[in-house]
């Protein structure tokens, strides 16, 4: 019962600045692969970001919080990451009022309270592009269709390094397509008749 108590309470500030700015949204994430080049590894990887709170301002400054990123390298399983605090602040060079185009801009994130070590903390800065769909214009839930993101990381694990990043919300494009296909073979069968 403490348990959703503490969940309502979460939400409910959402769901007031959902209200006033209508630039607040709630994703499922996404999966994708990457590479990254730093002293001791230079190795590509898998990665996920699982339950996307992100909020925007009408400036175009923003947040995204995860509370479940992880990185499963190909090569080196040393360097895999399961972090569960993880923000990123953002500025986004689109329209800040329109949620369909998504963010394009500069970020910084930090990601830390590793599984495998909790003093864990990565710092990472570059520019992002997440391809955003809004289900509807009065609801909260958004999908990430896509994101890129280049850049730079610093943790004391591994030290400096480059990066890059692509990942695709594989529910959410099954579903915006399915309805397209649905809708296609429709109108085919109506011009056979």
């Amino acid at each position: 019962m403490k348990k959703l108590i503490v969940l309502l309470f979460l939400l409910f500030p959402l769901c007031v600045l959902n209200s006033m700015e209508r630039n607040i949204g709630i994703g499922l994430g996404y999966m994708g692969i990457g590479y990254v080049a730093d002293r001791n590894n230079k190795d590509g990887y898998f990665l996920g970001r699982f339950l996307n709170f992100w909020w925007q301002s009408r400036s175009g400054f923003g947040v995204i919080a995860s509370p479940v990123n992880f990185l499963i390298h190909f090569n080196n399983s040393d360097h895999n990451l399961l972090t569960f605090a993880n923000v990123s602040l953002f500025y986004n060079i689109f329209e800040a009022q329109d949620r369909e185009l998504g963010v394009i801009g500069p970020f910084v994130s930090i990601h830390t309270l590793d599984i495998n070590n909790p003093r864990y903390i990565e710092f990472r800065s570059g520019i992002t592009f997440l391809g955003r769909n809004s289900y509807s214009q009065s609801s909260i839930f958004d999908s990430d269709l896509f994101a890129f993101e280049i850049g730079y990381k610093y943790n004391r694990t591994n030290g400096h390094g480059f990066y890059i990043h692509i990942g695709f919300d594989l529910i959410a494009g099954l579903w915006i397509m399915g309805p397209r296909d649905e809708a296609r073979r429709h109108q085919r069968e109506q011009e056979f008749r």
